[in-house]
């Protein structure tokens, strides 16, 4: 089944990541989601309270100035002023679906997942298989949920994993397998809290401020801020990360509770890709 988007929160605490994440479904029969990560992997459900509070925590708005034909219709033009928020570019899922189960597979082998699938009732689609294969060959752990089927958009549980932080403080991103086949654009709108800023190294990656030329050539379409993205995108060869905001979070408020020592850095990521696109991304400091 095609994923549409994804919000996720990435934090770094004790030489350990810690990533909580929910998908967001398109009406379907269900399947697997599968998410490889280095070894050690575990996997939980939890409540989801914390990626509702960060969907709107800090969320930029942009002045946007554009020009337009004035009333007589005339060639003279004026400026036009305009606040758009990122916010409005996305919209979320009302009902919420039900993972059947999940589970961690251990350093399984290309040949050990496709039996594991068949006994399932599952195969493992041809595009994903190299690109599966050469991330399994390095050892590691296979997180998987299955998903319920539904009749209508929904948003999947919180699914929470803990795994050991890399030596190098780089984390990749298993984003190829976020979405195997589909039309359109996806989504992932990331939170990483940890001591520094976080970038991502090997995406095409703006600010939000870069997008105003963009912005204002957008200006009068019914999604300005996501349309100015998709330019940008497009120029970029199909993907997009753009940092909506980047702050130190207050030891007060709804999001104290994820302070921990000195990991109180909130990066706020969000990505914009073809399905085609969608490749192994690394963030790092």
């Amino acid at each position: 089944q095609a994923i549409d988007s994804a919000q996720a929160l990435m934090s770094w605490s004790n030489a350990h990541v810690t990533l909580d994440v929910r998908l967001s479904l398109p009406a379907g029969t269900g399947g697997l989601w599968l998410l490889p990560l280095p070894t050690g992997a575990t996997a939980e459900v939890i409540e989801g309270e914390t990626l509702n509070t960060l969907a709107h925590w800090d969320t930029p708005t942009l002045t946007v100035i554009s020009r337009s034909p004035d009333a007589a219709g005339c060639d003279a033009s004026s400026d036009s002023t305009t606040l758009l928020s990122a916010e409005g570019s996305r919209e979320f899922p009302a009902e919420e679906g039900d993972f059947d189960d999940v589970g961690v597979l251990v350093k399984p082998s290309l040949n050990s997942l496709s039996d594991w699938l068949e006994e399932r009732g599952q195969s493992l689609p041809a595009s994903l298989e190299t690109r599966l294969g050469g991330a399994l060959s390095g050892g590691k752990d296979l997180v998987w949920a299955a998903l319920s089927p539904g009749d209508s958009p929904r948003f999947t549980p919180t699914l929470r994993v803990r795994f050991h932080q890399l030596p190098d403080a780089k984390q990749p991103l298993p984003l190829s397998l976020s979405r195997v086949e589909g039309e359109g654009r996806y989504d992932l709108l990331l939170h990483v809290l940890s001591d520094k800023r976080y970038r991502v190294e090997n995406y095409p990656s703006v600010e939000a401020s870069q997008l105003g030329e963009h912005l204002s050539e957008q200006a009068q379409s019914p999604q300005p801020y996501q349309a100015a993205m998709d330019a940008m995108a497009d120029e970029a060869g199909g993907s997009l990360v753009v940092a909506e905001s980047a702050d130190i979070l207050s030891g007060a408020g709804p999001l104290a509770d994820l302070i921990s020592g000195e990991a109180d850095f909130l990066t706020r990521l969000h990505l914009r890709s073809s399905p085609e696109r969608l490749v192994d991304a690394t963030i790092a400091f």
